[in-house]
């Protein structure tokens, strides 16, 4: 598969192409050599499903707004390499479980099979 991104041709997986567009638009993390920066906001996340899906294993950040920013994005980036998000969404600090999903629901996450406020919920996004 070919994908043309930006007038360069791209040869690989759709995952592949996800990670190397955000590594080309984020920093590294300082603490976290796998994890990503992408406007103040730290992001974990690595292909999954033989290179077709991107798991976002965590986000955080202390600045409101940026969250929302780094996850535009981030989806932004999946709809133009054709790859599916997924994620468990489970509210580690102040943040409710519940209100987290409908905060990811927003930007086009599905709930997938059953999930608690105590487990999280497991979602997809697929490109758009």
């Amino acid at each position: 598969m070919v994908i043309k991104l930006g007038g360069v041709s791209y040869e690989g997986s759709k995952a592949e192409c996800f990670m190397e567009r955000l590594d080309a638009i984020s920093k590294s993390h300082p603490l976290d050599p796998k994890a990503f920066i992408l406007d103040n906001c730290s992001i974990l996340c690595s292909p999954t499903n033989g290179n077709r899906q991107i798991h976002i294993s965590a986000m955080d950040s202390l600045i409101r707004g940026s969250g929302t920013i780094a996850l535009t994005k981030i989806c932004e980036l999946a709809d133009v390499c054709n790859v599916p998000l997924t994620l468990v969404a489970f509210g580690y600090s102040d943040t409710p479980t519940l209100k987290l999903v409908e905060w990811y629901e927003r930007f086009g996450f599905v709930k997938t099979g059953m999930g608690s406020k105590k487990d999280g919920f497991r979602m997809i996004r697929d490109p758009q």
